[in-house]
């Protein structure tokens, strides 16, 4: 079979995947109602308006009053969770007509004597909005679950953003936009329009040209400094457009945002005919538009030329990342780790793609990569990765590939369909040499010969990459005897400010208890937790009788279960670490064996609480004994520095300030990117 043909296949498929109950189907995944847009009896609820809002919902209205009444039982449907008021501008309707909306209650209405347009109309109501944001919405639209929410978010996930956007679907569930793009003849494109909604590349986060005015939230301050709509696109059309590019001009953002989903039933007030009265402005406006921007536009490609490029056209560079699975940052550091990594490449201008080697988009997980920047591909969308790197492999400039595991799957396909990315080996941590840790301590000969047998495969695939990760400098100067041609870079733990909540209260009093985190699917943690609780744990007790040791991890197993006892609670998976986090004492390791810099390590340093660890358990982390945590690698030692931390205020406060300074000094954004700079630059 031929490669053309092969190719042919894989875009039937992917047709015919993306198609299937895309029509009333996808609006029932999206609404959880269905159908959309359809008249209904009931009158409209109260709307819970707030007189210090931070969201002002301006609805533009000029007939089509059920429109207007479907949008508004939209919003007392899926309300934002920040404070909001709305404010309908109603600009000359029909007083029979419109009086069904005055009976509203919770929403404020200002009234315009005679029909000024869509454009004087918004800025009228934007003068009196109270919000600190400004949430543009056409009365023929519904919003889904959370779409403000999403949109809200966005100011805090992209700080340099000053306006988005909504995934804005028809009612047959098609897709209308996905984000804009303006040509250099001042033509526009609603990126997406009559694709699918749920496909990969309408469905991350991404700056965008311009963004609809149908569904469009804009920092209040910054429509304030910019004048809001220029008066010169009178009545309407290009208005939006304009705004966008001069937020731009400005220095900051318009950001798409597809986790904000708005169905638009476009076309309701004004029609679709550039003749008729109030779309022939579409037209006008498209010269007035033209003349302004003549020089800016002058940059761009023509109409339809590399759309793929265009819709993106700050990005830098394209890197692929390809995991064991989906991430779940709330579950293991490791996965932590590489979101951030993403999160920081994402805001360096490289757009990245999320791959799981299992093909599932696993959520929340999934969504919360997409709404902050990251595209994710997974099924559906391809039947294996070796398809998605026919298919795609030369658009990256760099492929991560993370895991040994997925190294020995796709390192192969990799080299041959992305042949200008340079291929990243991300170890995570040496898997060699966490088994042959754990040999070591079981005596047992078979797990020596597999720890070898796993050291010639990472060998192999650190052989077959252009650069590799480690997570310590430990396993750098390993790897400098074993594989001294191989160019190999530390990539430790990411941590970005927020990850942990706030940081804990730096003051000892109060506090009382010991916390172990981590997930138990992992050998080393089970190890630790039984070592400590049957070999340590006696020994605090005896000085100190009411000590309690606060266990916390995912993927909780029997073993574990059966440590709980007087001193021993145990907690299994929680979501919100913060609560424990500024309650107890101390954060304990007592991991005998391992890899990498422990993640149970970094974060708890990152808040503030004093670590005390195994030099294993520190191992790769700038942590010097006596000053940035406490170590010892005997139970009697380690119940001493247990007890000794307890007791010893000034200690407790030190610590926390010193282990608080290293995380940010050593394992901040800064650290990975400067990192991942220096590989990103082998590829031009």
């Amino acid at each position: 079979m031929t490669e053309t043909f092969e190719r042919r296949l894989d875009d039937v498929e992917r047709r015919l995947l993306y198609r299937l109950d895309r029509q009333q189907d996808a609006l029932d995944a999206l609404f959880g109602r269905s159908p959309i847009g359809a008249p209904e009896a009931n009158a409209v609820p109260a709307l819970p308006t707030s007189s210090i809002p931070v969201i002002s919902i301006i609805i533009p209205v000029h007939g089509a009053i059920d429109d207007v009444e479907a949008c508004l039982r939209s919003i007392a449907a899926h309300p934002p969770s920040a404070a909001f008021e709305v404010i309908v501008a109603n600009d000359a309707s029909d007083p029979a007509e419109f009086a069904p909306v005055r009976e509203v209650e919770g929403i404020r209405i200002l009234d315009n004597d005679v029909n000024q347009g869509f454009l004087i109309t918004c800025n009228n109501a934007a003068a009196q909005a109270l919000g600190d944001y400004v949430w543009l919405l056409n009365s023929d639209t519904e919003i889904g679950p959370q779409a403000g929410d999403a949109l809200l978010r966005t100011f805090v996930d992209f700080p340099h953003a000053a306006a988005a956007g909504s995934k804005l679907v028809y009612g047959d569930g098609t897709l209308q936009e996905a984000g804009g793009i303006v040509w250099n003849d001042a033509s526009a494109w609603n990126y997406g329009r009559g694709g699918d909604p749920r496909h990969s590349e309408y469905d991350y986060a991404r700056r965008a040209d311009y963004v609809s005015a149908a569904s469009l939230m804009v920092d209040r301050s910054v429509w304030n400094e910019l004048g809001g709509f220029d008066t010169d696109y009178t009545p309407a059309y290009y208005e939006d457009t304009d705004l966008c590019l001069r937020i731009a001009r400005s220095g900051r953002s318009v950001m798409y945002q597809p986790g904000s989903v708005v169905v638009h039933h476009e076309g309701k007030s004004y029609g679709t005919d550039v003749e008729q009265e109030g779309k022939h402005h579409q037209v006008v406006n498209h010269a007035t538009f033209l003349r302004k921007w003549d020089s800016v536009l002058a940059t761009r490609r023509a109409n339809g030329v590399e759309p793929e490029r265009e819709r993106e056209r700050t990005v830098e560079r394209r890197v692929l990342v390809i995991d064991a699975r989906m991430l779940t940052p709330d579950m293991d550091s490791g996965s932590l780790r590489m979101q951030n990594l993403l999160l920081s490449l994402t805001a360096a201008n490289c757009r990245c793609t999320f791959l799981p080697h299992n093909l599932a988009a696993d959520e929340p997980y999934a969504q919360a990569l997409r709404t902050r920047g990251v595209e994710v591909v997974a099924r559906p969308a391809i039947r294996s990765v070796e398809q998605f790197l026919r298919r795609r492999g030369k658009e990256f400039d760099a492929v991560v590939v993370s895991r040994l595991e997925v190294a020995e799957e796709h390192l192969t396909d990799v080299r041959r369909w992305c042949p200008d990315a340079t291929v990243v080996y991300d170890t995570v941590d040496l898997h060699f040499l966490r088994l042959a840790r754990a040999a070591r301590l079981s005596g047992d000969r078979a797990a020596a010969t597999e720890a070898d047998r796993i050291r010639d495969d990472e060998l192999s695939a650190i052989d077959r990459s252009d650069v590799t990760l480690v997570c310590s400098t430990s396993e750098l100067d390993l790897l400098e005897e074993l594989a001294p041609s191989a160019q190999v870079e530390v990539l430790g733990n990411v941590h970005r400010p927020g990850d942990f909540g706030d940081v804990a209260d730096a003051d000892a009093a109060d506090r009382s208890g010991l916390l172990f985190v981590g997930g138990f699917e992992h050998p080393p943690n089970v190890d630790a937790m039984q070592w400590f609780v049957n070999d340590v744990l006696p020994m605090v007790v005896a000085e100190q009788p009411d000590a309690v040791l606060h266990v916390v991890g995912s993927r909780m197993i029997p073993d574990i279960e059966r440590l709980a006892g007087p001193n021993v609670v145990i907690h299994g998976f929680v979501a919100d670490l913060g609560p424990l986090q500024r309650s107890v004492r101390m954060s304990v390791a007592p991991l005998r064996f391992g890899a990498g810099v422990k993640g149970k390590v970094t974060q708890s340093l990152a808040v503030g609480l004093p670590v005390v660890g195994t030099s294993v358990s520190v191992e790769g982390a700038p942590v010097v004994d006596g000053v940035h945590a406490l170590i010892a690698d005997e139970a009697a030692e380690f119940a001493t520095a247990v007890v000794r931390l307890q007791r010893d205020d000034e200690l407790w406060n030190a610590l926390s300030r010193n282990g608080l300074d290293t995380v940010q000094e050593h394992f901040g954004p800064e650290a990975a990117m400067s990192t991942m700079a220096k590989i990103l630059e082998l590829g031009r």
